[in-house]
């Protein structure tokens, strides 16, 4: 509930400040957040180890993961003021290249699936293809208050984005395909989808099966795009050539080494810009485990150890 009231007094006084100054404020907060949301910050010091090949305690990643809270909080400005914007005020915002790809790959008339990643703002960025006139459907999980989640999804669907629920058949997501729309998901966390395993910046974890599923079971074309944030609060967006999928009709070979091929662009995208990677769920227990161990010699008395971060979690996604 307190998430909720936050976000409803945000609705109201976002847009009733300067832009630039309710920015401010939220890398203000993200950096609060930083401090008190200590598992959520252990999950992304713990991930960006991995992706900078350095220590969880070591000063770049730490870094990289404040910066990580701090776009996050920018993110959910962009997100309040969806509501606000006209499709000549997003597509002001955004410099996208690569968009001949999206129309090729329409073009076969076999729908396609869009993959993104949490990397800067796909949720604002992806606004711009259902701006552009064209279907888009999207999984999305749901969120506890309802009013909440409500409130979300009219935001979401402001430009005309269709929101259906992450645990709804995917046979909605097929039949979309099969309409020649597009069909976007996120490839780099596991939604309780069953997961798939694949090698991520060398180490074995899980990640959603959905992109590589659909990619098994049709046949329209995969491709990646991402939104990067500029230091303006503008964003870089960009949609990738499609990937070559395998479709041999092993379906859990084909599941297997499309996913491997979604993540291994994924990789090569977070690599190149760390500090945009909001991942604030853990991709690799064991690095969070050995975390842990190195700072038991630092252990604070339960007396003394601050729970005021409790609340700010929710705020993470």
């Amino acid at each position: 509930m307190a998430l909720y009231l936050a976000l409803v007094v945000g609705s109201w006084v976002v847009p009733r400040i300067p832009r630039q100054l309710a920015y401010f404020v939220a890398t203000c907060a993200g950096v609060v957040a930083f401090l008190l949301a200590q598992r959520s910050r252990r999950n992304s010091e713990a991930n960006l180890s991995v992706v900078l090949g350095q220590q969880p305690i070591s000063p770049p990643v730490r870094i990289s993961a404040m910066l990580a809270f701090c776009y996050n909080a920018r993110n959910w400005v962009d997100t309040l003021l969806l509501g606000r914007l006209s499709p000549a005020d997003l597509e002001s915002s955004i410099h996208l290249e690569g968009w001949e790809h999206l129309e090729s790959a329409l073009s076969e008339g076999k729908g396609v699936i869009l993959v993104g990643l949490h990397l800067g703002n796909i949720d604002v960025v992806g606004q711009i293809v259902a701006a552009r006139g064209i279907a888009m459907t999207i999984p999305v999980e749901s969120m506890r208050p309802p009013a909440l989640f409500r409130r979300l999804q009219r935001l979401r669907q402001s430009m005309g984005i269709k929101t259906v629920p992450v645990t709804e058949s995917p046979r909605t997501l097929l039949e979309a395909l099969q309409r020649n729309e597009i069909v976007a998901l996120t490839c780099d966390r596991n939604l309780g989808d069953g997961g798939v395993e694949v090698r991520f910046f060398g180490r074995p974890t899980q990640v959603s099966k959905g992109p590589a599923w659909l990619a098994t079971r049709s046949e329209a074309p995969v491709v990646m795009g991402y939104g990067l944030r500029r230091p303006d609060n503008g964003f870089d967006a960009r949609v990738l050539a499609p990937l070559q999928m395998r479709r041999t009709g092993r379906r859990q070979a084909d599941l297997q080494a499309n996913a491997q091929t979604i993540m291994a662009q994924a990789e090569s995208l977070i690599r190149a810009h760390p500090a945009q990677w909001m991942m604030f769920a853990r991709l690799w227990p064991e690095v969070v485990r050995q975390q842990r161990n190195a700072q038991s010699t630092h252990v604070v008395p339960e007396s003394k150890r601050s729970t005021s971060g409790k609340g700010w979690v929710r705020l993470i996604r």
